[in-house]
């Protein structure tokens, strides 16, 4: 009788499998055509997506594979500007010093950068990153490229930086164009391989960067840091 009954229950089982299975099949099989009509917007449609697209690193804006891959992009999409890490790493050559330890800057690879976006109507979302080498204070490094995450080992000298970039910048592009991009001091340092240091000494740093900022362009628009956490 518990063989029998078993049996019966088995079969009521694989009874419903079937059912189901064949009910999900049918569905499968029932086609659904979406018409989407590109030329037209109909309803709330938000442009937030369009405002910043985020890129790898500054150095890879330099090659023309790179640049003629933004340039399809753009045409395709249109972003309003764009992020990036390590505007400030060595292979950029931003920052250097002399001999006798006296800074020294070239911005000739960041103009190049920032011109090719300007001319795809693109304006820089500027991530002040990372630290240049002659300037840290430690190795600390994140990614294979090794940005440095150290702190200023002089931030009288970082300050000297931001304002000599940014007096660049406002020479170069004027101060109406730079003032419509936007300037973040950092990225995540809420994640400690980016900042591997106190909540304090990233306030630090951002007051001495946001003085320096302000010092060379008043309407210039300081924020961030970009945080991994919403």
């Amino acid at each position: 009788m518990r063989t029998r009954g078993f049996t019966r229950n088995a079969l009521a089982v694989f009874g419903i499998l079937v059912m189901l299975c064949t009910g999900v099949a049918g569905q499968s099989a029932q086609k659904r055509v979406v018409h989407a009509d590109l030329s037209r917007v109909t309803g709330p449609h938000s442009k937030v997506p369009l405002l910043v697209v985020g890129a790898g690193r500054a150095a890879e804006g330099l090659r023309a594979d790179w640049q003629d891959q933004l340039a399809t992009v753009q045409t395709e999409i249109g972003f309003r500007y764009l992020r990036m890490h390590g505007l400030l790493n060595d292979e950029m050559g931003v920052y250097g010093e002399d001999k006798p330890g006296n800074p020294a800057f070239n911005f000739r690879y960041v103009d190049s950068l920032y011109d090719a976006l300007l001319r795809k109507q693109i304006r820089p979302f500027v991530e002040l990153t990372f630290m240049p080498s002659k300037l840290a204070s430690g190795d600390s490094t994140v990614f294979w490229w090794k940005g440095n995450t150290s702190l200023p080992k002089d931030p009288a000298r970082w300050a000297m930086l931001m304002r000599a970039l940014i007096a660049h910048w406002k020479e170069r592009y004027g101060e109406a164009e730079i003032t419509q991009w936007y300037y973040e001091v950092w990225n995540e340092p809420d994640i400690r391989p980016f900042w591997p240091h106190s909540l304090e000494e990233y306030f630090n740093l951002y007051k001495t960067t946001a003085e320096a900022i302000r010092s060379e362009c008043r309407k210039c628009r300081i924020g961030g840091p970009a945080s991994a956490v919403p």
